[in-house]
């Protein structure tokens, strides 16, 4: 009889311990979820931001050509700027692509 209490005491002690291990990878689990969740955010408001300057320089070079004079460098520079900001644009996007892909 002593040993069947013994027993019990001990299965309850594990099922005690299991239950706490499983409580600590839910809370695991939730703060990578949080954590991928900011990560989400921050890409989308770097791309938010990236379109925002994408548009800007359109504008400006909008009013850059309807200067009388302007050097064609300044056009290439501002062209290869457009073309780098198209570039990071679409990088963003695959990476919120991935992101939503593995959550």
């Amino acid at each position: 009889m002593e040993f069947f209490l013994l027993f019990q005491i001990e299965c309850l002690c594990l099922l005690q311990r299991f239950i706490l291990l499983l409580l600590l990878e839910m809370i695991i689990l939730k703060l990578q979820l949080i954590i991928l969740e900011m990560i989400f955010l921050k890409l989308h408001l770097m791309l938010v931001m990236l379109s925002m300057f994408r548009m800007m320089i359109c504008h400006m070079m909008k009013e850059i050509l309807h200067m009388k004079e302007i050097s064609l460098s300044v056009l290439l520079i501002i062209g290869l700027l457009l073309l780098h900001l198209l570039v990071m644009e679409q990088v963003m996007i695959i990476l919120l692509l991935l992101q939503v892909l593995f959550l």
